[in-house]
């Protein structure tokens, strides 16, 4: 009986934290003009994706943010290539992902 409560409150807290995939879709963002910096927020404090020109954009392959990475501009280069500036100095080209993205929850923190 023991096992059932603690199978039960370890289901309640992984799907009260939506997992550990979490999945945007419908960006708000507006068209972005080529060769201009916008300030855009990022999606996760992690990984340098964001909602930019009415779709996802993020780098090909993973990436580590180095503190602090906002605040964050992004500048349209062409219709599949965004660079983004993170308030660290990082440099990161992105690649569109679409309408919808699935990124990992940001691991805590070590002590």
């Amino acid at each position: 009986m023991l096992a059932i409560a603690f199978l039960f409150v370890g289901l309640n807290l992984l799907l009260a934290h939506g997992g550990p995939v979490r999945t945007f879709t419908d960006p708000a963002s507006r068209p972005a003009r080529p060769g201009v910096a916008y300030r855009v927020r990022l999606l996760t404090p992690c990984a340098p994706a964001i909602d930019f020109s009415g779709q996802y954009w993020a780098p090909s392959g993973g990436r580590t943010l180095e503190p602090p990475a906002e605040p964050a501009t992004a500048t349209l280069v062409s219709a599949d290539r965004v660079v983004l500036v993170t308030g660290a100095g990082q440099r990161f080209r992105l690649v569109p992902r679409g309408r919808a993205i699935r990124l990992s929850r940001c691991s805590s923190p070590s002590p």
